[in-house]
């Protein structure tokens, strides 16, 4: 088809040219001959000399313009021979997968790696789809991907996973495009796909080494943090065993290890929080109401040299959160924020409502709605870019030893990702920072009287309510037996599910499940909660744990959490508010 298109053209032009030089020479020849001569016989014989003239210079002429064409035409040729040469040595030597398919998916042509790799000749693979090659799975991908380039008509990039004949999977970067027709329609879509499999093992291989570099900036400050405590803990105990110690040395020796044993506590709480795998007591919040209950709280920890503003959304936002973690969040915020500002200045609270777009949510990962937006700004410094990339990194701090753990920022981004929402920070250098916590909004409910905590204070001891406890620690089960049964309990105590279920059978009349959730031997808490309010109807279930590894546990309608650790006072309040003596 090239070659007769061009010889078409070649034809063309010298039939052109011909007839402009016939058109010429008639022309002026004729005139030039009736100027110089009067004689009709003489006139006759130079017109004939003319014409034998004419069929010899058109031969020239002819021959002059057909070499021309022909070496035009041998040249063009020529210049093809060497771009398909060219294009065909590209193609077989290329390491790429290169392959062009009909709008239907029906391979067209292919290159030689794609041939060798898939174990099929050209020949083989012409006429063939994805779904000839490929398992469904894989055909349905990459059918997909083509799909979405004859939608949009355009260039797109894709990253694709296929497997080998040999059974290992490999992952390609495909580059694939449309391939217009004469009457601007899509003729076919061209694909170049490149093995990246090794850079991609590459790529995990630096995250795993830059978790392992983060793992061990976080062991070191939980090493650091945890032993101090521990330090504190050990030093009263063994000063509390000996005997040259007043009763009242005694009672400040136990309170100090008291108190150390609640920072380690805060300590793993904030760890956990970090890991998004704290528990969280869920519930619905009135945000507004829970700042301004802090805010005498905020004011003391930040000092009289730093202003506290508020721009609180006058609707009334209401959101599913743990509201203690919550306030923990903001003072936290708080206190960074104090820290900023050692000369003093504004710190602002604001809320809003906020709706999540498809482009946030996807950059975010959460889901499209309406959030609550929660904006702490403070007038301080303000970060360098450097330390904005790194302030949510675990132990990360740009405090003085000793004033500050470095676990403020990402204990507030766990916090915020655990309750299904996000932060995001804004900072730039004597600008101050903003951040805002984003978490999912919803309707305010009214929370019933009866739902409510009972205070310690308010309610009678136990009066021989038998109590199932399941804990596989001895010595926490030893403690929490002690607790209930100088409180007035009857506490009947299992190791594992399975002594747990033969006390169940055993016909005591149980008011109360009081289990762990993570048990050995398979069975964990919530499932053996559902045994027992199976076969206690109406009864209380109390669960505990001091790690929720998430989606382990579905609580039920009649569950309560206790957090570990926890004391004596707060395990008692949670007993009493399931079990109301008449």
């Amino acid at each position: 088809m090239f070659r007769v298109g061009v010889i078409r053209r070649a034809a063309c032009r010298v039939a052109l040219r011909y007839a402009f030089f016939s058109s010429v020479y008639i022309l002026f020849s004729d005139q030039a001959v009736y100027l110089a001569f009067d004689d009709p016989g003489l006139i006759t014989s130079v017109q004939s000399i003319k014409g034998w003239a004419f069929v010899t210079l058109s031969s020239v002429v002819i021959y002059i313009l057909m070499v021309r064409e022909l070496v035009k035409i041998e040249q063009a040729e020529k210049a093809l021979r060497e771009q398909r040469s060219f294009l065909n040595a590209v193609l077989e030597n290329s390491p790429a997968v290169m392959y062009l398919k009909d709008p239907a998916g029906r391979i067209i042509s292919a290159n030689p790696r794609f041939c060798s790799l898939f174990q099929h000749t050209p020949e083989e693979l012409t006429g063939k789809s994805d779904y000839d090659i490929f398992s469904r799975e894989t055909a349905d991908l990459l059918r997909k991907n083509d799909l979405d380039v004859l939608e949009s008509r355009a260039t797109m990039n894709f990253q694709e996973e296929v497997p080998h004949p040999d059974g290992t999977v490999h992952t390609y970067l495909s580059v694939k495009f449309p391939v217009d027709d004469a009457q601007g329609g899509v003729s076919a879509i061209c694909g170049i796909s490149t093995d990246i499999t090794e850079f991609v093992s590459l790529e995990e291989k630096l995250q795993r080494t830059e978790r392992l570099n983060a793992l061990g900036r976080l062991t070191g400050g939980i090493a650091h943090d945890f032993n101090n405590h521990l330090t504190v803990i050990i030093g009263c105990l063994q000063l509390l065993q000996g005997g040259a110690v007043s009763d009242e040395e005694r009672i400040n020796l136990a309170r100090e290890g008291s108190r150390a044993s609640f920072q380690a506590a805060s300590l793993i709480d904030r760890l956990l929080s970090f890991a998004r795998n704290q528990i969280l007591l869920v519930q619905e919040v009135d945000v507004n109401k829970s700042i301004r209950d802090m805010h005498t709280l905020i004011t003391r920890s930040l000092g009289e040299t730093i202003t506290v503003k508020y721009a609180l959304d006058p609707g009334g936002l209401c959101a599913l959160l743990d509201p203690v973690q919550l306030e923990s969040a903001i003072l936290n915020l708080a206190i960074n924020a104090r820290d900023a500002m050692p000369e003093g200045g504004v710190l602002s609270i604001a809320t809003a409502l906020e709706e999540v777009d498809e482009r946030f949510s996807a950059a975010e990962d959460i889901a499209q709605g309406l959030y609550v937006r929660i904006d702490v700004a403070d007038t301080g410094n303000g970060m360098a870019p450097e330390v904005l990339e790194r302030v949510l990194e675990p132990f990360y701090t740009t405090k003085e030893p000793g004033k500050g753990t470095g676990l403020g920022l990402s204990m507030v981004d766990g916090f915020a990702r655990q309750s299904k929402g996000c932060i995001r920070l804004n900072s730039a250098p004597g600008r101050g920072t903003t951040v805002t916590i984003l978490v999912p909004a919803v309707h305010v409910v009214t929370r019933k009287e009866a739902d409510a905590a009972v205070p310690v204070a308010l309610v009678r001891p136990g009066r021989g309510e038998a109590i199932l406890l399941v804990e596989d620690e001895p010595a926490l089960r030893a403690f929490a037996t002690r607790v209930l049964e100088a409180n007035g309990y009857r506490v009947y105590s299992a190791a594992d599910a399975t002594e747990a279920v033969s006390l169940m059978e055993s016909g005591v009349p149980l008011e109360l499940l009081f289990s762990d959730i993570m048990l050995p031997g398979g069975v964990l808490g919530p499932e053996l909660a559902q045994q027992f309010q199976e076969r206690f109807p109406g009864k209380g279930v109390l669960l505990t744990s001091g790690y929720a590894e998430p989606g382990v546990w579905n609580t039920g309608p009649r569950a309560e959490i206790l957090k570990k650790p926890y004391g004596r006072e707060a395990l008692l309040a949670a007993v009493r508010g399931l079990i109301q003596p008449n």
